[in-house]
């Protein structure tokens, strides 16, 4: 009976964190991903929050969350130093994790920093398996006026810039497919950059460090561009979005 007492407290030690004064301690757990492959866990919904890591449980079966959590490679992370994990999650200085699902297409927002010159630029990463939806609007709330952006749509096979939200392809990528992970965070980058001497305005989509967009649409009677917003699309989905920089201002 005792034993039974002690599995159990290890079990509930590694479903929560404990906070210090600036973050929380955070326990890496040990369980099957969803595809059945045993990895180390950090089971909370935003990791960049934890500022030291401790052992947690081991689990022989994952357990049911409402969010999908950090898995990471059993041989990336040495049990005598675990707060290397920290590097891994690769948490910056006003970064911040969202979690969003398909089950309601419905877009979080964020007001966007500007450039010297009225452009727009946002780096960010994002863990799904597809249907990545980015939307550049001049409000902070839902609306059919705005550049929307599908990276993987139509459960990845191709990627669109759209004018409307769900409007009409205004520019289709087909080679995108297997740029999204449900399992690893893939980078990304949009911009919107007001033409020379022009009205016009580049809506252009990017990935990783690559300074040439994969797609780009150029609108010579350009929407206002003032936020910044992102959803999923697909009954199934859960995923994460990780952005620097911006405020969330809208959970709507």
């Amino acid at each position: 009976m005792a034993e039974r007492r002690l599995v159990l407290a290890v079990v509930f030690v590694g479903s929560f964190a404990v906070m210090v004064a600036d973050g929380m301690v955070c326990y890496l757990g040990n369980e099957p991903d969803s595809n059945g492959t045993v990895q180390w866990v950090l089971p909370y919904r935003d990791p960049c929050e934890c500022k030291e890591i401790r052992l947690g449980s081991f689990n022989t079966r994952a357990p049911s969350r409402p969010f999908t959590p950090t898995y990471f490679n059993l041989t990336a992370v040495a049990v005598g130093d675990l707060n290397a994990v920290l590097k891994l999650v690769d948490c910056k200085p006003g970064c911040h994790i969202f979690e969003t699902s398909g089950y309601v297409y419905n877009y979080k927002f964020a007001a966007l920093p500007r450039s010297t010159d009225g452009g727009v630029l946002v780096r960010f990463a994002v863990r799904v398996d597809y249907d990545v939806h980015i939307a550049l609007t001049g409000q902070n709330a839902d609306s059919l006026k705005m550049y929307e952006i599908i990276i993987g749509g139509w459960t990845d096979t191709k990627s669109a810039i759209r004018r409307k939200k769900q409007g009409t392809a205004l520019t289709t990528r087909y080679e995108s497919a297997g740029w999204l992970d449900g399992q690893t965070y893939m980078d990304f980058w949009v911009s919107a950059s007001p033409g020379t001497g022009t009205a016009d305005l580049t809506i252009a989509v990017g990935r990783g460090s690559d300074t040439a967009p994969f797609m780009s649409y150029v609108d010579s009677s350009p929407l206002p561009v003032t936020h910044l917003g992102f959803s999923l699309w697909g009954s199934s989905l859960v995923g994460q979005f990780k952005f620097c920089g911006l405020n969330l201002v809208s959970d709507s």
